[in-house]
């Protein structure tokens, strides 16, 4: 198969799950509706109290200039290991620790302000973006499990 049939296959087939899925929507708007205000229940009462403090703390670490200073200490190991400048360790640690979303975050804020290339933030982002153990105690085990010692077994 050529590359342009591939194209036009797979656009083929992301049309019918668009059709199937507006039609589910059409057919089942009462349950649409209740899975909707699940979904933002959880994120709100869930997901955003368990990230918000990991975040301001990023935050605050990084205009305190931590990721500078982290970045000094740190560009013997990132060079030669992941091909990426020392601040790419202040992402790739709390993406460890943190998880989801603050690995993620924080390369996208080191993009924009220039202290690494779109390249680099590709690199970088690849091994930044994970399950941290915070956010599965946090998230997972303590929020949507509403029990946290379960967290220990992830």
């Amino acid at each position: 198969m050529r590359y342009k049939d591939t194209l036009s296959l797979s656009r083929l087939i992301t049309v019918c799950i668009i059709i199937l899925l507006t039609t589910g929507i059409i057919i089942f708007p009462q349950e649409v509706l209740e899975a909707s205000k699940r979904g933002i229940q959880l994120w709100f009462n869930t997901l955003f109290p368990s990230l918000f403090p990991f975040m301001v703390a990023t935050y605050l670490l990084i205009e305190l200039g931590v990721v500078h200073f982290i970045g000094i200490l740190f560009e013997p190991v990132m060079g030669p290991i992941f091909n990426v400048p020392g601040e790419g360790a202040f992402p790739w640690m709390m993406g460890i620790i943190s998880g989801y979303p603050i690995g993620a975050k924080i390369t996208a804020d080191l993009r924009c302000k220039g202290k690494i290339s779109q390249v680099e933030a590709q690199r970088l982002i690849a091994f930044t973006n994970n399950s941290g153990p915070l956010f599965i105690l946090g998230a997972v085990s303590a929020g949507m499990l509403s029990k946290a010692e379960t967290g220990f077994f992830y």
